[in-house]
């Protein structure tokens, strides 16, 4: 079984079955929600999380937004208020920092595959646990197990580690191994596999095509490998796969098929399963909240992931078991299952190991000396005609920074232009995105014009199945200003498969994602701060640039911030 228990524990479990009404029982199974985003214990936000789990006995809450102290402290509390511990988790794929504001962030998955370094995936994994359990938050709904073999990929993306199967395995074992000795569940997600889709699940029901080998030989593979190393949870995806599913077009988290017969009986995983979230429109615009939770559980499910409305599954559940349509064996199964999950993660320890401040603190030192690690062996030297990188140019030169982003000028988007102003004075730059005008257009010439370089850090990525990679109106004008003969170096901030619509850029830079760590590793191998080693984790379409290809460059010796002390 995944979860080690002695017999202290298995009769505690059994003790705790025996004790619960049908209602406490099917409470268990729902993971409700909490922006819990800046809130204090007197906010209303905690006072309805609070009314759940005292009044509904829910079995576990998810957390989405926050500061780490108000997290921790809520958490602690709402812990105090629980008859059986809770099971909190989070989305903290690239750390806490994925979902916690004032906490570290980690680079993308891809970033990690980008480095070659499968001890990296291990040491994220272990850190990322560590933070976690400091603040309360058990299970991790991590590691993204999704081979991302389609570049059109609008929700998974730079998020899986590579479009190699063996890649994406043996670094999903690495987190998963992390993250289990510091006693955390892991989550691979989202099963049978999420890559191969042009569809966002949170919009639709996205359909994974192939046939039933193909799926054994590609997507299936890091799930298989991840229960072969003993992962504790898995979460199902709201996909429709026809191969595995026949003609019942429903999502797979719905799914007896994809649920109990292939994750259950066929690949014999006895974990925690958990449907994702039932509030997203692959699920709502089809199913009634009562029917998705019945389903669910029918499917084979044990956690049922923020449905829309929490009771009203609870309620669904148990008329349910009264009208036959579930068997109470099936919940006693799964509720049995929840209980050692609990026992194994000693919940009713936590009182005693509450964390203190500055171990939290701590942690964040040691979390953010590893994501400066992985980001700076991450970042890939796709393209370097002239060699132009690392950029030899006096602290006098003229540089121009010309920022694209599809969404709004937000903090994120301004930290690499920020960086070229610093370490060159005569930096002139502008920002273009979906609203610029015809005026933004001429300044961006002009300020290629009049610079003796120019940087276009683009932050570009798909949005939805109808999006192109890049606006077309962007595209049209970066391939027009590519043609200058004055030196420009393409820098992708987000989406690595940018140089299939831009092949004429001479220079290209991928970072695999966005984050400030990345960020500042791109601008340090632009600049010749840093060796350059990555190697490109996917191939990029439309161009002979594939897995594994990189080029390394080592650092300067005489580097600019030595120029300028």
């Amino acid at each position: 079984h995944v979860f080690k228990l002695d017999d202290e524990d298995k009769d505690w479990i059994e003790a705790k079955l025996k004790s619960m009404s049908l209602h406490d029982k099917c409470a268990q199974m729902i993971m409700s929600w909490s922006k819990g985003f800046n809130d204090d214990t007197s906010s209303v936000e905690f006072k309805r999380i609070s009314k759940l789990v005292r009044d509904s006995k829910i079995g576990g809450i998810i957390f989405f937004q926050g500061e780490i102290f108000h997290e921790k402290e809520m958490i602690d509390q709402l812990q105090d208020e629980a008859d059986i511990p809770l099971l909190i988790s989070s989305d903290f794929e690239r750390g806490l920092g994925s979902r916690i504001g004032d906490a570290i962030e980690f680079p993308y998955n891809m970033a990690i595959g980008a480095t070659g370094n499968i001890f990296d995936a291990y040491e994220m994994g272990r850190e990322i646990a560590s933070s976690s359990k400091a603040i309360g938050v058990r299970q991790n709904l991590a590691p993204v197990a999704d081979v991302n073999n389609n570049p059109l990929n609008p929700i998974i993306n730079i998020r899986s580690f590579s479009e190699d199967k063996e890649i994406v395995s043996s670094y999903t074992i690495s987190f998963i191994s992390g993250a289990k000795n510091e006693r955390v569940i892991t989550t691979a997600k989202h099963f049978p596999g999420h890559g191969n889709t042009q569809v966002d699940s949170h919009l639709d029901l996205p359909i994974i095509s192939g046939s039933r080998s193909d799926l054994f030989q590609n997507e299936l593979v890091p799930f298989i490998e991840a229960n072969k190393a003993g992962v504790q949870s898995i979460m199902v995806g709201h996909l429709y796969v026809p191969a595995l599913q026949g003609n019942d077009k429903v999502p797979s988290s719905l799914s007896k098929a994809i649920v109990t017969d292939l994750l259950q009986n066929e690949l014999q995983f006895d974990g925690l399963i958990l449907t994702d979230a039932l509030n997203m429109n692959a699920v709502t615009k089809y199913f009634s909240v009562s029917d998705a939770a019945i389903n669910a559980i029918n499917a084979g499910n044990d956690i049922l992931l923020m449905p829309p409305d929490d009771k009203l599954a609870i309620n669904a559940i148990i008329s349910a078991v009264r009208d036959r349509l579930l068997s109470i064996e099936r919940i006693n199964h799964t509720v049995r299952k929840i209980l050692a999950a609990k026992r194994w993660l000693k919940l009713q320890d936590t009182k005693i190991a509450a964390q203190q401040i500055n171990e939290i603190d701590s942690l964040q030192i040691s979390n953010l000396r590893l994501a400066i690690e992985i980001a700076e062996r991450s970042i890939t030297l796709v393209k370097n005609d002239n060699n132009i990188i690392p950029l030899n140019l006096s602290p006098l030169a003229k540089v121009g920074c010309i920022t694209f982003t599809d969404g709004e000028k937000t903090d994120r988007k301004e930290i690499f232009e920020k960086f070229v102003r610093n370490a060159f004075k005569k930096t002139t730059s502008c920002f273009i995105n979906r609203k610029s005008t015809g005026r933004d257009y001429n300044t961006a010439l002009s300020i290629i014009r009049s610079s003796d370089i120019t940087v276009l850090p683009i932050f570009m990525r798909l949005r939805s199945k109808n999006d192109t990679l890049i606006l077309a109106y962007h595209e049209k004008f970066i391939k027009e200003i590519l043609k200058s003969k004055k030196p420009i170096v393409v820098i992708s901030l987000y989406d690595p498969y940018l140089l299939s619509v831009l092949p004429s850029a001479k220079v290209y830079l991928c970072s695999f994602g966005d984050s400030e760590v990345s960020q500042q590793a791109a601008f340090d191998a632009l600049t010749g701060e840093i060796d350059i080693t990555g190697r490109l984790p996917i191939s990029i379409p439309n161009t002979d640039y594939k897995l594994g290809d990189g080029i390394t460059i080592m650092k300067r010796k005489n580097t600019i911030s030595e120029q300028q002390h």
